[in-house]
């Protein structure tokens, strides 16, 4: 009985030396821009429509021209909107933060697709960072980092 409330103490102690003991205070710092958040949600709003279409034309015309890999990109959505008979996607924007003419969204992402083969569905979810470009004719899709959303 002696050994196990030992052990309970010395879990205790080292609990409270890890946190609060050490006087340290830790806590996710969360900013956001508001006119940045409704440029993103604007954008992807925009993105998630032509996605539930698979109309490539109207997906790909919300790419910004400098976006790395733009024509394997091109491709690789175009196949993935012909293999599949239904698509749905939809982001949570977690942080949003605009400078000069760039805006960087950090998000979470849900999607569901129906094979068109098959109609097996398959779901996936992951994290992102969405980097837009404001323009003359609205925000474009300069970057993804981490995830691909999109397939």
């Amino acid at each position: 009985m002696l050994k196990i409330f030992f052990m309970v103490s010395l879990v205790g102690v080292m609990a409270i030396s890890g946190g609060c003991a050490s006087g340290q205070v830790k806590e996710k710092l969360v900013v956001t821009d508001a006119a940045s958040n409704v440029l993103v949600t604007e954008a992807l709003s925009g993105l998630e429509s032509a996605y539930y279409a698979r109309n490539t034309v109207d997906f790909i015309g919300l790419l910004d021209k400098d976006f790395p890999g733009f024509l394997e990109f091109q491709d690789g959505i175009d196949k993935y909107f012909n293999a599949h008979s239904e698509l749905q996607i939809h982001f949570v924007i977690d942080t949003c933060l605009g400078s000069g003419d760039r805006v960087n969204a950090r998000l979470h992402w849900y999607r569901s697709v129906v094979d068109r083969v098959s109609g097996a569905i398959t779901k996936a979810e992951g994290f992102s960072q969405l980097i837009f470009r404001k323009t003359e004719s609205g925000p474009k899709l300069l970057s993804i980092q981490n995830d691909n959303p999109f397939f």
